[in-house]
């Protein structure tokens, strides 16, 4: 039981759910005290079946309202709820918004086009399952379809000293410190654009990743003595009055989150076409080069798996990747011992 405000609303609103119906509404109260008065008085009519409030099904853009609102409500990481809302940007440009949450049927959703990669679909396809759950919990729906994801393709490319010295030496600022915050401290792009200076603890030489997806994981990682330098030089020359609580403040005033676009692939592109190097090189192999390292050099898949953010090992075990070049030895030894010589 709890109340909560709207953004934008004077009053308290109550939501609560009883018998499988969903009562939600203003209390018409300013404090919290009278709110709380006034849905213990709806939850005590509505299990007496004194309060009929006509249930009227929403379209999944209406639910999409409700459920954004839910998530304010909840124990829920910074990074997850990021994620959700993700979700909800994508669905929200979809035909499929306008239809009602229980007239969404396993073939709406199967053809439904969907663009991007895919991680990309099932941040969509994921989001759309819980709001669904959701949507037949509070009695909505009877019965959620079956939601299929998409197939993602696992990223394994990395970096070596090479490629990673070509990128550092031609990516222009910020992208050059951005790359070296994925690269050294393991954080995704969005991750480490939203990095504040308080964020920062210079003593211990750690970083605090507020938007970390996992919600058992502390969210400090890290920070090399390169990374430091470069954060210092940043710190030393910021401008402005007063100085952005951003590290990578956004050049438009007009910015909704003040600080710049998580979008470093133009920048990345580029340099890789000049350099002539692998397409298979994404600003996310920085990361993907991370785990693969810390992995290699610890073999903790659970210590790395923190230090990511990971939800679960199984997604920590695609940074295991088997050394190919001990595996052509030991098939070459193998040949030898049964002195196998190539067909004419």
């Amino acid at each position: 039981m709890s109340v909560f405000r709207r953004q934008g609303s004077p009053f308290f609103q109550y939501a609560f759910t009883l018998n499988g119906i969903r009562h939600r509404g203003s209390t018409g109260a300013k404090t919290k005290t009278k709110a709380q008065k006034v849905e213990s008085d709806r939850i005590s009519k509505a299990t007496q079946g004194q309060l009929s409030e006509r249930k009227k099904v929403p379209t999944l853009k209406q639910f999409a309202d409700i459920f954004t609102e839910y998530l304010q409500t909840q124990r829920r990481s910074h990074g997850t709820k990021l994620y959700y809302q993700t979700g909800i940007k994508t669905l929200m440009k979809k035909e499929l918004a306008a239809t009602r949450v229980d007239r969404i049927t396993k073939r709406d959703i199967e053809t439904t086009p969907f663009n991007g990669s895919g991680s990309h679909i099932n941040c969509a396809l994921r989001t759309l399952n819980r709001m669904l759950h959701l949507a037949e919990e509070w009695g909505y729906i009877q019965k959620v379809p079956k939601i299929v994801l998409a197939r993602e393709r696992r990223r394994t490319a990395t970096f070596n000293a090479d490629t990673e010295q070509a990128f550092l030496s031609a990516l222009p600022q910020p992208w050059n410190d951005v790359f070296l915050v994925m690269l050294d401290a393991g954080m995704r792009n969005q991750e480490a654009v939203a990095i504040r200076w308080e964020d920062i603890d210079w003593e211990k030489h750690t970083i605090y990743n507020e938007r970390v997806k996992a919600d058992d994981t502390e969210g400090w990682v890290p920070m090399s003595d390169r990374l430091k330098v470069a954060l210092l030089t940043r710190l030393q020359t910021r401008e402005g009055s007063p100085p952005s609580p951003w590290v990578f403040p956004a050049t438009r005033k007009t910015s909704k989150s003040g600080h710049i676009s998580p979008n470093v692939s133009r920048s990345f592109s580029k340099v890789r076409r000049e350099k002539k190097l692998p397409a298979s090189l994404t600003p996310y192999s920085a990361r993907h080069t991370y785990g693969t390292d810390m992995m290699a050099l610890t073999g903790n898949i659970a210590f790395v798996g923190k230090l990511l953010g990971h939800r679960s090992l199984s997604t920590t075990a695609r940074y295991l990747h088997p050394d190919v070049s001990a595996a052509k030895a030991l098939i070459d030894r193998r040949n030898q011992t049964r002195s196998c010589t190539p067909a004419a």
